[in-house]
């Protein structure tokens, strides 16, 4: 972006409690990230399919041994969410084999949490791609969790009134290609 339009600054927000709002009032132009039941008038386009990783500082006690259910869920959890949730699907899958999992912390974006990671001993469940690129920079192993979790359907979401409008095109299709890149490095 900084070649094809060095005028252009981006700006990343915090999820909002209706991104919906402020995708149709303007004040946001795309939404990126797994999108729930959009209003008929927001678009979305599917960008990649990730699945989750468990995320701690190397050394960590879950690095030694088997990765078990029961060793993940008595470790103390980083939640990062937008919202400040301190459950998901990861609650949803412990529970299932009759488990509970502490969240000590909920921090409102991936980026935080691999740094709360990186210094202490509490846990963080990633979108896999965000963990294979922390160990280098910050030293965390990425490790499968040791139940099945529902993959994570990334995408990238407008207000139809962009649908014709050719900067709006042009940022979406930088988005995909991003995605694109990120998705062949799986290969």
């Amino acid at each position: 972006m900084q070649t094809d339009a060095p005028n252009v600054a981006l700006r990343f927000l915090g999820e909002a409690p209706s991104l919906d709002r402020m995708l149709r009032d303007g004040d946001a132009d795309l939404d990126i990230g797994v999108i729930h039941a959009p209003p008929p008038e927001i678009r979305v386009e599917p960008l990649f399919t990730d699945r989750m990783a468990v995320v701690v500082r190397a050394g960590h006690p879950l690095t030694l041994g088997r990765l078990t259910s029961e060793r993940l869920a008595a470790a103390a959890h980083v939640s990062a969410s937008r919202r400040g949730r301190l459950s998901g699907p990861i609650d949803a899958a412990l529970a299932e084999h009759g488990l509970r999992r502490q969240v000590a912390m909920a921090v409102p974006t991936y980026a935080a949490a691999v740094l709360v990671c990186a210094r202490t001993d509490l846990v963080g469940l990633l979108p896999a791609r965000v963990g294979r690129h922390t160990r280098d920079t910050l030293g965390l192993v990425a490790l499968d969790p040791p139940m099945d979790l529902p993959p994570l359907e990334i995408s990238q979401a407008w207000h139809q009134r962009y649908d014709a409008d050719g900067a709006h095109n042009w940022l979406r299709a930088c988005v995909r290609e991003v995605a694109g890149i990120l998705s062949e490095e799986d290969r």
